[in-house]
């Protein structure tokens, strides 16, 4: 069965560069759409909340709070919503932790920024 349907994504991360860099690796995606973005943990549950994306990247540490508010306060309320935590931050016991919080998927920054689009399309074709 094929997937017709866009898939939103939602990006949490301090850095504008790095932000801006996943807006625009995602953006070249066919049938993915950037639903917003944040930089810290609050501003990010919100808006996450609110429009309920399909997948969130989400940094480690944001410019107030990290990954863990986030999954915390999110995921057990949007079983739906895959998240991908993508940090410098990528020791075994910030991947087992954010993992266990509720993470699909754990990605070294620096080693492993394109494999966002695979985890992405890995979500898109079992939804």
């Amino acid at each position: 069965m094929e997937h017709t349907q866009n898939t939103s994504v939602f990006v949490v991360e301090d850095s504008s560069d790095v932000r801006d860099a996943l807006v625009d690796l995602l953006e070249c995606l066919p049938a993915v759409t950037v639903a917003g973005s944040a930089e810290d943990a609050a501003t990010a549950i919100t808006a996450i909340a609110r429009c309920r994306p399909d997948v969130v990247v989400l940094d480690f540490q944001l410019a107030t709070g990290n990954a863990l508010d986030v999954l915390r306060a999110l995921q057990p309320t949007l079983r739906e919503t895959s998240f991908i935590v993508l940090t410098n931050h990528a020791t075994e016991p910030y991947r087992r932790i954010c993992i266990e919080a509720g993470a699909h998927a754990f990605l070294d920054k620096t080693r492993e920024f394109a494999k966002v689009k695979d985890v992405i399309a890995q979500v898109r074709a079992v939804s």
